[in-house]
């Protein structure tokens, strides 16, 4: 989580932690004010980020902030959530008893779109009839992401193909979840058949759209 310590020369005994994401130190000096940020300050929009605030010299009560296109809600006198809008940039503006203390810019980044597997395979390989039965849809991740932000798969199209040529296409808009009908197709392959997966997307929790994902997982019957 990213831990910022604020020290202005403004404001006699003021100590600022904020706390945005997480990662690795790295230092930033600013304007009458040393930054020490723990990755890149960074938001993600579409996700409540946690943020922790505090000011000496201030009663909390005293203390506001303000960043434009971020809804801020104060979970505690230290601790806050911000969940900004929509990507871009945006500004946060310290106030003590009305007066702003200091203000800093932090980017804002959409959600990452996750990586879909099918049995731990996301782009080719080799899979048992059996094992592929076993499997109860497509599974989607976000790899080495702070948030847990589900993406669920939403639709996807399944072709098979026996020595090149196609036995089988069919699209699917039910979910991450196999079908009856996709268990057919699935009976009904030989070692050597391909199956390929494809147009797979996600639903995106930021806007509610559809949101493409992995270009294709194909796999051989073995």
């Amino acid at each position: 989580m990213f831990y910022s310590f604020l020290i202005s020369s403004q404001v006699k005994k003021l100590f600022l932690l904020s706390l945005v994401t997480g990662g690795c130190p790295a230092l930033l000096q600013a304007q009458q004010a040393m930054v020490a940020l723990d990755k890149m300050n960074i938001l993600y929009a579409g996700v409540p980020n946690p943020v922790s605030i505090l000011v000496s010299g201030y009663k909390p009560e005293d203390v506001k902030m303000e960043m434009d296109k971020v809804v801020i809600n104060r979970v505690d006198p230290v601790h806050y959530i911000f969940t900004p809008n929509a990507p871009g940039s945006v500004t946060l503006k310290i106030y003590g008893k009305e007066k702003i203390i200091e203000s800093y810019t932090y980017r804002v980044k959409t959600i990452p779109a996750p990586t879909v597997t099918l049995a731990g395979i996301s782009d080719e390989g080799k899979i048992s009839r059996q094992e592929l039965l076993a499997q109860i849809g497509l599974v989607s991740s976000l790899n080495g992401f702070d948030y847990n932000v589900p993406q669920p798969v939403s639709q996807y199209r399944v072709r098979v193909f026996r020595d090149g040529h196609k036995l089988a296409d069919q699209s699917f808009a039910n979910g991450p979840k196999f079908t009856a009908e996709y268990n057919r197709m699935v009976n009904e392959v030989q070692v050597g058949d391909v199956i390929v997966f494809s147009e797979i997307q996600c639903l995106n929790p930021q806007n509610g759209q559809q949101k493409s994902l992995n270009p294709y997982i194909s796999v051989e019957i073995k």
